[in-house]
């Protein structure tokens, strides 16, 4: 390649990136880091010795697909770029990836391909169980991670070689017929021959539209069948090969096809070491939030909660799906990709909008104006934060485009001569405002029945009453226990898993044994506050999940993390583990103490700090929501606890002192060492004197 084919090149990828970020909300970075990645591959793919890998992980819906495909397109690269979805290998369609990377992309044999290897998680060699699964129809996938050469032999299944195996066969029946051949041309026994071969074709089913004759062996379709069959010499004229069926009798003939069929069947190597492969997938082990399917949930917190998956954690959820050595087959190039955050499904919606907005114009001479109301509704309709783009793309379909041809039926209809239409909304109705040159011409509004909003609105139930209790439950006892305000408590969710939550903000970076004896405090203070207030028999099987959550870090405390009265690491008798304790009953008394220990104390707080407990259950009883601020302001006016109002609360960034503890205990030790040595020296003063 010379410099100015280079420089041509670069400029290409570099305006493709900068296509991309205006084009992808959000991902600027991801775009960035793609693009110095391939950039080598781009510029000098003739250097390359081996696939470039490029693993891009993240949750459904991100766009991960969409992007690499749109930035093939930009690259003109279409042609030579491959989708694979690794998810229809579990079905028995999967059987086919060996022949279609053997056969079908032999095309790009010795080429600068990208293939894409979508939702790549389902290609897992490792069980729930880390047990081996059986996939040797993906081995072929493994050869290309590795080196890009992939040794075959092509199927047996090939149509050209069926043809030809069942032509030899024939052939073998004409000969012991007494049919013989010279010059191409069937001269004895042309009967039994043409009893034979009266539907036979090696080429065309229509044999090019001629009929089967005593000449068959020098026409079109015989000839190019030869050509076909030795496909590595398919660049040799059709004379010659030709020619040299003239020279053969029926047995030639016979060695010609067999030789051809030996050609195609013999073990063959295809090079694709100058491809670039995108791993692309979701691993529910890092991505744990991927489950979440409440829309309540903050965006802003799934985001966050991404940003903290790093390459350790990517390898160590790989690991539970791969084995060792093929999880460093992946090497080192992964891309993290976020979510969106708020202000990029906001930025996202308008982007949509706009594109409904210009093609209203385009197509009708209409300018739609979108009010903030309308985006709004939009955000809370179709945000589903675990979900990315597409509920939202289907709620703007719904919401935005079925309307648009009422819209436009309405001005036609009434022949309103308008320009601009102002597009609105009041909390239940689309407000329709159609401007000329700037002046009002018409108006309308439309009723719009929302599913999501209506089912966030507070019923001021006896139901929002006991769930209101519950979830202030968890949120007093989380105030106490660590100081800090609960970020969100709702009691009325879209969500069916539950009527509402308490989104406790926990301390980062280390879980100790006195944060998990916390964490039981507040995930009991649901159901202790229930029973505080309505009594045990109103208890709710509501409580089914916190009981399971407890359950889940008192054993996992006393069992896993060596937190109870010896530092073991417990397991169930099992066969081939000889590295674990087994369990006994000590341990299991151990772990329900542990719970019994945490309701106790969950029932002091609750018990000393009733009535702020009650006044947080009654706001929301009649309000769907309360956020950290409200939450805080009740504390500091009705919690019992002095050092509420006294010292406050603090940020969960603060929670943790280690480094004072360290510096403190240094300190300490320094000046006993400087004390001892002063004493020793007064010491040997008196001594000598």
């Amino acid at each position: 390649m010379d410099k100015n084919q280079i420089i041509k090149n670069k400029f290409k990828l570099e305006n493709a990136s900068q296509i991309l970020k205006n084009e992808f909300v959000g991902l600027d970075e991801v775009i960035d880091e793609i693009t110095s990645l391939i950039m080598p591959w781009y510029l000098f793919p003739e250097a390359q010795i081996r696939p470039l890998l490029v693993n891009v992980w993240g949750l459904t819906g991100t766009g991960k697909s969409a992007l690499l495909k749109r930035l093939a397109t930009l690259l003109e690269a279409d042609n030579s770029y491959i989708h694979i979805d690794m998810g229809e290998h579990n079905s028995e369609q999967g059987t086919w990836l060996k022949e279609m990377f053997t056969d079908d992309i032999a095309l790009f044999d010795g080429k600068p391909v990208i293939l894409c290897l979508d939702e790549f998680q389902f290609a897992r060699t490792l069980d729930e169980d880390k047990k081996e699964i059986n996939k040797d129809k993906l081995r072929v996938i493994w050869e290309l991670i590795d080196s890009g050469k992939i040794y075959h032999s092509p199927s047996m299944n090939s149509y050209t070689i069926k043809l030809a195996i069942n032509g030899v066969m024939l052939i073998d029946k004409a000969i012991k017929r007494g049919v013989l051949v010279e010059g191409g041309k069937v001269i004895a026994q042309e009967s039994e021959f043409l009893a034979l071969f009266g539907s036979y074709y090696l080429d065309h089913f229509e044999r090019y539209g001629v009929a089967m004759s005593v000449d068959y062996f020098v026409s079109k379709d015989f000839v190019d069948g030869v050509r076909d069959l030795y496909e590595a010499e398919n660049n040799s004229p059709f004379d010659e090969w030709l020619q040299k069926i003239k020279t053969l009798d029926l047995e030639g003939i016979s060695d010609l096809l067999i030789a051809g069929i030996d050609k195609r069947t013999t073990l063959k190597q295809m090079d694709l070491s100058k491809s670039l492969v995108f791993i692309v997938g979701n691993l529910d082990e890092a991505f744990y939030m991927s489950n979440n399917l409440n829309p309540d949930i903050s965006a802003d917190d799934f985001y966050n909660a991404i940003k903290k998956v790093n390459i350790g954690g990517v390898k160590s959820a790989l690991k539970k799906r791969f084995r060792n050595e093929q999880v460093a087959r992946l090497g080192n190039n992964h891309i993290i990709y976020p979510c969106f955050n708020t202000k990029n499904y906001e930025l996202f919606i308008s982007k949509q909008l706009d594109k409904v907005s210009n093609y209203v114009q385009e197509r009708f001479g209409y300018k739609i104006h979108f009010q903030n109301a309308v985006n709004q509704i939009i955000y809370q309709e179709g945000v589903f934060p675990s979900q990315g783009a597409r509920p939202v793309l289907t709620t703007i379909n719904n919401l935005i485009e079925s309307f648009v041809s009422k819209i436009i039926v309405e001005l036609l209809e009434k022949e309103i001569s308008a320009d601009t239409i102002i597009w609105d909304f009041d909390g239940e109705s689309y407000l329709f405002e159609c401007l000329f040159l700037g002046d009002l011409v018409h108006q309308w509004k439309t009723q719009l029945i929302l599913k999501m909003n209506r089912l966030r609105k507070a019923t001021n139930s006896d139901v929002q009453a006991h769930t209101a209790v519950h979830e202030a439950g968890h949120a007093v006892c989380a105030a106490i226990c660590l100081k800090i305000i609960p970020k969100l408590i709702t009691t009325k969710t879209v969500s069916n898993e539950s009527e509402g939550f308490c989104q406790v903000e926990m301390p980062e970076g280390l879980f100790t044994k006195e944060l998990i004896i916390k964490d039981i405090i507040i995930t009991l203070g649901g159901f202790v506050a229930e029973k505080l207030i309505f009594g045990e028999q109103q208890t709710s099987t509501g409580v089914f999940g916190d009981m399971e959550q407890a359950a889940r870090l008192a054993t996992e405390a006393i069992k896993e993390y060596g937190m109870g009265t010896m530092p073991l690491f417990l397991s169930h008798a099992t066969k081939n583990i000889n590295e674990h304790f087994v369990h006994n009953d000590k341990f299991e008394a151990e772990a329900i103490q542990l719970i019994i220990d945490c309701e106790i104390e969950a029932e002091k707080i609750l018990a000393r700090n009733k009535l702020v407990l009650l006044k947080i259950a009654e706001y929301l009883t009649s309000n769907s929501q309360m956020k950290s601020e409200q939450i805080e302001e009740f504390m500091l006016l009705y919690a019992s606890d002095n050092w509420v109002k006294e010292s406050g609360f603090i940020k969960k960034e603060n929670y943790f002192n280690f480094k004072q503890i360290i510096q403190n205990q240094i300190d300490e030790l320094q000046f006993t060492n400087l004390m001892d040595k002063s004493i020793g020296k007064s010491f040997s003063r008196l001594v000598s004197i």
